[in-house]
C-alpha cells in the first residue's frame, strides 16, 4: 500500500470525530487531527491505519513503532518527538494476561521525557471506548485529544489509487465494479488494491471470499522484490497456499512478529521457519519469498505477513483444511477462544474460519456474531445461517 498512495492522500483522509476535548476547531481530515496533543485513530481492517501512521510520522518527524515493539522492548528512549504507536488490536490479549492499556500507560508515564504528541491506532471493533480512553487520559491530562474513525475512501481518493494502480479510466472501473455488485470493495484501500490486482488477471470476483481467495493466489504466484529465486518453480499453488496458511497460523496464534528464513534464529519474535515442523519445509520457505510475505530485515532474513487481513484468510484456510482432515474442532476453538469469547486479536481469523467452515457454522457464529459480520463474508451463508446470525446480533 505504501507504494500506491502518497503522503498527501494519507493526511487528507476524511475522518469522523467520535469523541474529543471541548472547544476544538472543526476536524475533518487526519491532517486536522494531527494538530492535537494526542489522537486515537480507529478504522476497519485494511482501511489504511498503518499507512496513515507511517506517513504522518514522517510528516511530523516522529517515532513510529508498533505497540508490540514499544512494550516488548520497553522502548522508552523516544524523547520529546511525536510518538506513533500502531496496531493496539494485534497485541491486546496476547500480552501475558495483563491489561495492555494499563501497561502502555505505565510505560508512557515512566518516560523521563514524554512525547510532545501521542498517537495510537486500533481496529474499531477492538477499541474499548471510554475504558481505554480514561486510562490514557491519566498520561495526557489537560491536553487536547480526539478519538477519530477513518472514513471510507471518497471518489477522488478511489480515482487516485486506481490511477496509481495503472487504471487510466477510473470512472469506467468504478462503473464496472458497480455493475458487477462489488462496489463495496472500492471504499477500503486494501480491498480496492486487491481488486485491481485480481482484475488485471482478467477476473472480477463476486464476493469478498472470492476476492481474498484470488488475491491470495496472486500473492503466492509472484516473488517479492527482495527475492527472485527460481528453484521453487515446481511447487504448485495449492502447496504454497497450504504452506503459507501454516505459517500465517503460527504467527497469528503464537503472537510472534514473523519468522526467520534462516535455519536457526536467536530472535524469539522471529523463530526459524524450521520450527514449524511442517512436512515440507521446502514449501514453507518457498511461500515466504512470495508477495504474501515481506522482508523486514534483509541481513537477518526476517519476514512477516504482507497484510494482516491476508494472513487471517490464509490461516483460516489452513485451519479449515485441518478440520476437514479430521482435526478436532474443539482443539481449534481452544486456540482461538477463551471459554466462549474469541481472543481480541484473533477475531479476524475466527471470522474467516467461520466463513470457510460450514459444518459447525452456527456454533461458531454464537461465540462472536459481530466479529463474523464485520471481518468475514456472510454474503453466501445459507439462509438458516443468516437468520441465526441476525438473531444472535439482536441478543448482543
Amino acid at each position: 500500500m505504501t507504494e500506491l498512495m502518497n503522503t498527501t492522500l494519507a493526511l487528507g483522509r476524511s475522518i469522523t470525530v467520535l469523541t474529543s476535548s471541548e472547544g476544538l476547531p472543526q476536524i475533518k481530515t487526519l491532517d486536522d487531527a494531527l494538530k492535537l496533543n494526542y489522537l486515537i485513530l480507529l478504522g476497519e481492517p485494511g482501511s489504511g491505519k498503518t499507512f496513515s501512521f507511517e506517513n504522518a510520522s514522517a510528516y511530523e518527524n516522529g517515532d513510529y513503532l508498533t505497540v508490540r515493539n514499544y512494550i516488548g522492548s520497553n522502548a522508552l528512549a523516544t524523547g520529546s518527538k511525536p510518538l506513533f504507536l500502531d496496531a493496539l488490536d494485534e497485541f491486546r490479549t496476547s500480552f501475558k494476561d495483563k491489561d495492555l492499556i494499563f501497561e502502555l500507560t505505565r510505560l508512557l508515564s515512566s518516560q523521563e521525557q514524554k512525547p510532545s504528541k501521542f498517537r495510537l491506532s486500533c481496529r474499531a471493533v477492538d477499541w474499548y471506548g471510554d475504558t481505554d480512553l480514561q486510562l490514557l487520559q491519566r498520561c495526557f491530562a489537560e491536553q487536547t485529544f480526539a478519538v477519530v474513525l477513518l472514513n471510507p475512501l471518497r471518489d477522488e481518493e478511489i480515482a487516485q489509487i486506481l490511477n496509481k494502480c495503472g487504471f487510466t479510466d477510473p470512472v469506467s472501473f468504478i462503473q464496472q465494479a458497480t455493475d458487477k455488485g462489488v462496489d463495496s470493495f472500492l471504499t477500503n484501500p486494501q480491498t480496492l488494491i486487491m481488486l485491481t490486482e485480481v482484475v488485471k488477471g482478467g477476473n472480477w470476483p463476486s464476493t469478498k471470499k472470492e476476492l481474498y481467495a484470488q488475491a491470495a493466489k496472486l500473492l503466492l504466484t509472484e516473488h517479492n522484490k527482495l527475492h527472485n529465486q527460481t528453484e521453487y518453480a515446481e511447487i504448485t499453488n495449492e502447496a504454497l497456499l497450504e504452506a503459507a496458511g501454516c505459517v500465517s497460523t503460527a504467527i497469528l496464534l503464537s503472537g510472534t512478529a514473523g519468522v526467520s528464513l534462516a535455519n536457526c534464529s536467536s530472535d524469539s519474535d522471529y523463530p526459524s521457519y524450521i520450527t514449524l515442523k511442517h512436512e515440507h519445509p521446502h514449501h514453507v520457505k518457498a511461500s515466504l519469498i512470495k508477495r504474501a510475505f515481506v522482508c523486514v530485515d534483509t541481513d537477518e532474513q526476517l519476514v512477516t505477513y504482507f497484510h494482516r487481513t491476508i494472513a487471517e484468510y490464509l490461516a483460516a484456510f489452513w485451519l479449515n483444511k485441518q478440520v476437514n482432515s479430521g482435526y478436532p474442532i474443539g482443539r481449534i476453538l481452544s486456540l482461538l477462544c477463551h471459554e466462549s469469547t474469541t481472543f481480541s486479536e484473533l477475531r479476524g481469523l475466527y471470522a474467516w474460519f467461520t466463513t470457510l467452515n460450514r459444518s459447525v457454522r452456527e456454533m461458531l457464529i454464537k461465540r462472536d456474531p459481530y466479529g463474523v459480520l464485520m471481518y468475514g463474508d456472510v454474503s453466501f451463508f445459507e439462509i438458516s445461517a443468516k437468520k441465526y446470525l441476525l438473531n444472535e446480533l439482536f441478543l448482543l
